[in-house]
């Protein structure tokens, strides 16, 4: 707290004023530095996000081929089932007519349906690696969500803490005292009060020694006795 005389109360404001610009401009460059600090966390942490904003965006396109890729084996699977299941009922029909020629076709027809078996398991093998890889891009996308939102929930942290980081601002204006701090009338009045009380009873004890000492004699002092008894 300043004081100042009430007649130079104007003077006592401005000097607050200037206080406080001084003291703005001084944290200013202080506030400026850790924002910047805050601010550089919080791009570094943006970018981390977007990295694996990217990773996810991939693997969902992977996902995305990999069930058009899906679709179509599941489809031919079920030409190539069809087609053997076609196939084996024209090789029971030439092999229930016993002649050479149908035995040829029947031979035929056999070669055919293994070379449809060999077929489908390569198509189920490569369905199941699909659907393999499926499950794990989907595993990766929910880690990387799983970062990503912690990554988020770190840039909120760091903004909240930027948010804390303030300049010294007024919480009340620089005014005049409705109650002046000097003089202390009351505190004078009972300092002089006490003062008068100890001087009273001072002066009061002195004045009753002084008559003492006039009205008796012995009670003056060795040398002053001797010399009164020699005049």
């Amino acid at each position: 707290m300043t004081e100042y005389k009430y007649t130079e109360r104007d003077i006592g404001i401005k000097v607050m004023k200037q206080l406080y610009e001084e003291l703005f401009k001084r944290y200013q460059q202080v506030i400026e530095l850790k924002r910047g600090y805050f601010d550089s966390r919080i791009v570094l942490n943006n970018k981390e996000r977007d990295k694996l904003e990217i990773r996810i965006r991939t693997l969902r396109k992977n996902i995305k081929i990999n069930a058009v890729k899906k679709k179509f084996l599941v489809e031919e699977l079920k030409k190539v089932r069809a087609n053997t299941e076609v196939i084996l009922k024209k090789r029971d029909v030439l092999l229930s007519n016993k002649t050479d020629n149908n035995g040829i076709s029947a031979l035929l027809y056999s070669n055919i349906m293994q070379q449809n078996m060999i077929y489908t398991n390569q198509l189920d093998n490569q369905l199941h690696s699909i659907m393999t890889k499926q499950e794990d891009l989907k595993r990766q996308i929910e880690d990387l969500e799983k970062e990503k939102e912690k990554i988020n929930i770190k840039i909120d942290i760091i903004k909240l803490q930027r948010g804390f980081v303030k300049n010294i601002k007024y919480i009340q204006k620089p005014q005049v005292s409705t109650y002046p701090i000097k003089p202390k009338k009351k505190s004078n009045v009972m300092l002089a009060f006490v003062v008068g009380l100890f001087l009273s009873l001072f002066l009061a004890f002195f004045l009753e020694y002084l008559q003492k000492m006039k009205g008796d004699p012995n009670s003056m002092p060795t040398n002053e006795k001797r010399s009164s008894f020699e005049n």
